[in-house]
């Protein structure tokens, strides 16, 4: 199943325009239909206790509602507003067209946390765990992980301290799949990301060394700044994106093995 086929059927003819497209992420009814099946069979599989699980829609966004906690959908693929600025819309249209399957969606909670700063009014700045990746790490999933990975782990002491922040804001909702590294294990299992990671010492593969033969390198530290998430050579972006969009299919194909339930996902 394609998530934005579903919502934009013409979207691979020559006359669409990309900036018209229907957003899936809060809009696609279906996507968040299978993802509350996939999150209530996970549970159950792995043991996560809950109460209960369903549907729940605000202000016309679609997202679940888990013990009365609210938890959205969030896009796991390169980001096509930076892809944009390198890239030419047929080839951001391919990539999103590419990523928005099942596999390229994950659920978080839309919990916001004061970040420490402000805004010329004098506001603190808010980020739940979405819009925190997009701010601190430019959307990058392989960054994401190691960042999860250094809450369960090391406390967050390796992490980018604002990331870090969000992550334990929300620490009742990680710690539902329990603490350290188990935790972080079995996180990773609940939600299919375990080809993403070394087998040996659970670092994420760093997207950026992807070739045919697979990942060269797994993330063993932050980047220093948050421009540096987008890497600044075309062929680098380009390895980073394909690194993406493998673990994306590869977490897809995974995902839709494992269960006949999620067989048309």
């Amino acid at each position: 199943m394609n998530y934005f086929i579903e919502l934009n059927p013409n979207c691979e003819k020559e006359e669409f325009d990309l900036n018209s497209a229907i957003s899936v992420d809060g809009k696609s009814k279906l996507l968040i239909e299978n993802m509350n099946t996939f999150l209530i069979n996970q549970f159950r599989e792995y043991n996560i206790p809950f109460e209960e699980c369903d549907i729940d829609v605000y202000y016309e966004t679609y997202g679940l509602r888990v013990d009365k906690q609210r938890l959205t959908c969030d896009y796991l693929g390169p980001s096509s507003y930076y892809a944009s600025q390198k890239f030419d819309v047929s080839y951001v249209l391919k990539i999103i067209i590419e990523s928005r399957l099942f596999g390229g969606h994950i659920i978080w909670p839309s919990l916001t946390t004061g970040i420490g700063l402000f805004d010329k009014y004098g506001n603190e700045i808010t980020k739940s765990i979405n819009t925190a990746r997009s701010f601190c790490l430019r959307e990058r999933l392989d960054y994401t992980i190691f960042e999860i990975r250094e809450w369960y782990i090391n406390r967050g002491e390796n992490g980018t301290p604002i990331f870090q922040m969000v992550l334990e804001s929300n620490r009742n909702w990680f710690e539902r799949f329990g603490k350290g590294k188990d935790g972080y294990n079995k996180f990773l299992n609940v939600f299919v990301l375990q080809d993403l990671v070394h087998p040996d010492t659970l670092l994420p593969y760093d997207f950026e060394s992807f070739r045919e033969s697979g990942y060269e390198k797994t993330i063993q530290k932050k980047k220093r700044y948050k421009c540096d998430y987008i890497p600044s050579d075309k062929k680098s972006y380009e390895s980073y994106i394909s690194g993406t969009i493998n673990a994306l299919v590869k977490r897809d194909k995974r995902i839709k093995s494992s269960s006949n339930l999620y067989e048309n996902f």
